[in-house]
């Protein structure tokens, strides 16, 4: 079963509202730990050309930020159920991110999980 947003209550929309902001923030995050490593090896290394290196590094983030776009920008709000479980199933949100839903709310936040798991696999 696939829920969409308009499937959940009405604190559980607020809820689904305040955590599509939360995952924006975590995912940038995320990317930015990822590439800490990435950008200090880069500078501490010694080159012959920096600048091969350098664009590499600028693709990785101009490649992050599409990623972005498509899955943050023009989205619909029957959607944001979906897109939070993306963000769940990637390590952006946690379980405990949807404890303050209702039973029924993470009910069926678990079998979009599940669902988004075994479409994956």
């Amino acid at each position: 079963m696939y829920y969409a947003y308009q499937d959940f209550n009405k604190k559980d929309k607020r809820l689904i509202q305040s955590l599509f902001e939360v995952s924006v923030k975590n995912e940038i995050k995320n990317f930015m730990i990822k590439m800490l490593p990435d950008h200090q090896g880069m500078v501490e290394k010694e080159h012959e050309d920096i600048r091969k290196t350098y664009w590499e590094f600028f693709d990785s983030f101009k490649d992050f930020s599409k990623h972005l776009n498509r899955r943050y920008d023009g989205y619909s709000h029957h959607d944001l159920p979906r897109i939070l479980t993306c963000s769940r199933v990637e390590g952006n949100l946690t379980d405990v991110h949807f404890a303050d839903f209702s039973e029924d709310g993470k009910a069926k936040f678990e079998e979009l999980l599940f669902i988004e798991k075994k479409r994956r696999e």
